[in-house]
């Protein structure tokens, strides 16, 4: 009788001790879930498609502005399909226009992508958009956090702050 409840107090402790074993701390689920997000995003740049999605906009004057509204843009190789709000200073405008002058579809002239000391990517970009010439820099952290800055020769600077997801699968089709 003795060893039999011998026998089931090792076989508890051994399976508690199992069960243990197998949890892992939160910290270790943030390094997983974090190696996960890295190499999500490592493929979303290899591939040359993927979307900003924007959350909030820092226009070169006035304050900061948190976006409710769906604003981002898709990055599909060798195109770009834009809808951001502007909010600034218009040195040339078009005449009747009550769009934003980021809401547009059009191919990108130069692309470079380079490695980030700190993990992350630089992405610049060109694009000519009727008589705009805009410079787009993307500062992608391996996070998939990103902060995008255009520049463009008809209106003041803005950047906006948002996170890299992936494109709709019916634009990837395309």
């Amino acid at each position: 009788m003795k060893n039999m409840i011998l026998i089931a107090l090792i076989f508890g402790a051994a399976i508690a001790l199992s069960a243990q074993e197998t949890k892992m701390t939160k910290k270790e689920k943030k390094v997983k879930t974090e190696a996960v997000k890295k190499e999500h995003i490592q493929q979303l740049m290899s591939d040359k498609t993927w979307r900003f999605d924007a959350e909030r906009m820092l226009p070169a004057t006035g304050q900061s502005k948190t976006l409710i509204t769906d604003y981002g843009m898709d990055f599909l190789s060798d195109k770009i399909e834009c809808y951001l709000p502007f909010y600034g200073r218009a040195y040339k405008a078009e005449y009747g226009s009550n769009k934003s002058p980021l809401d547009f579809n059009s191919e990108i002239d130069s692309y470079n992508i380079q490695e980030w000391k700190k993990g992350g990517w630089i992405v610049n970009f060109n694009v000519k958009n009727n008589s705009d010439f805009m410079q787009f820099t993307l500062t992608i952290a391996s996070t998939g956090s990103a902060t995008l800055s255009i520049n463009s020769t008809d209106r003041q600077h803005i950047s906006f702050q948002g996170e890299i997801t992936d494109v709709e699968k019916d634009k990837k089709e395309k």
